[in-house]
C-alpha cells in the first residue's frame, strides 16, 4: 500500500485546477485502486481513501476553477491524514 500511496501523492501534487485534463482521471483511478485494496484489507482509513477519489472525481468535473481547487484541497488533506495513519505500518 505504501508504496501505492507515495504514487497517488505524487499525482495529486502536480495537478491544477488551471489546467484540467486527463491527469485527474489517471490520479481518480489511482485512488480507486488504493481505496480498493484497503477494503480488502479491512483498513480503518478505507473510508478516507475512497473520499479521495470522490474528491478527485468531483474536481475533475467543476464547472469552476475554485470549486475545483477545493476539492483538490479535501484530497490533499485526506492524503495527508492517511499518511499520519500509515505512516508506521507502510510508509
Amino acid at each position: 500500500m505504501g508504496d501505492s500511496y507515495k504514487e497517488l501523492q505524487i499525482q495529486v501534487d502536480g495537478l491544477s485546477c488551471k489546467e484540467i485534463n486527463g491527469t485527474f482521471d489517471i490520479a481518480a483511478f489511482d485512488a480507486k485502486k488504493l481505496a480498493e485494496y484497503s477494503k480488502f484489507r479491512s483498513d480503518p482509513q478505507s473510508d478516507n481513501v475512497s473520499s479521495i477519489q470522490t474528491n478527485l472525481e468531483k474536481a475533475s468535473s467543476a464547472k469552476s476553477p475554485a470549486v475545483c481547487d477545493n476539492y483538490l484541497k479535501l484530497a490533499k488533506l485526506r492524503l495527508q491524514v492517511v499518511r499520519q495513519a500509515w505512516g508506521g505500518r507502510f510508509l
